[in-house]
């Protein structure tokens, strides 16, 4: 591993887009860049869905690590599995901030090379997967009205009320509408 080259974000999503493509050829999935979640209105930089949702953070070697540590909570809190994609430049520092279950990928010479692989994290909160919804969807699954009620009321009785399969599967459905048809066609146009 001895790799010159300068790494950006978009130089990371792109090989990262093509492994997610290798890995679940074959398999019923979506990938969504930049979905939003959590309460502190995070953005995964790729999320892949299938009968599970994987997180990927990308970390290149001109971005900064010290939001990081606040991210990696907020993923554990949401996904069922956490990837850590970055370069030789952030690599022993990311390892060191992972948990047990986290993953990490390294991309040097732009191969990538799985580091850690992920382990299914069990701490999902019901709040953090109530904030990847709209306030419509959630009334919908509540079986309410929505029109005089604040989102923040909604999101609450979401949390109460929906058991946690549930709601990961009321996520999903909106996560498939608003991502697959788009991932579909960059596949199309892609070629992969």
């Amino acid at each position: 591993m001895n790799d010159t080259k300068k790494y950006r974000d978009l130089d990371l999503r792109v090989l990262l887009m093509e492994h997610v493509a290798r890995t679940y050829s074959g398999k019923e999935y979506f990938a969504a860049l930049e979905a939003r979640y959590a309460a502190s209105d995070r953005r995964a930089d790729v999320l892949v869905v299938s009968d599970y949702s994987h997180a990927f953070e990308i970390k290149s070697d001109v971005d900064r690590l010290d939001r990081l540590p606040g991210q990696l909570i907020d993923y554990r809190r949401t996904f069922d599995y956490l990837t850590v994609v970055t370069t030789q430049r952030h690599a022993r520092k990311v390892k060191t901030m992972l948990g047990k279950k986290d993953g990490l990928i390294v991309i040097c010479d732009h191969e990538i090379i799985e580091m850690k692989e992920p382990k299914r994290n069990k701490g999902i909160k019901k709040r953090n997967l109530a904030f990847m919804c709209s306030k419509p969807v959630l009334a919908s699954a509540l079986n309410v009205a929505h029109g005089s009620v604040s989102v923040d009321l909604i999101r609450g009785l979401a949390e109460k009320e929906l058991p946690l399969a549930v709601l990961r599967q009321v996520v999903f459905s909106e996560l498939k509408r608003k991502f697959k048809k788009k991932y579909d066609e960059f596949l199309e146009e892609a070629c992969i």
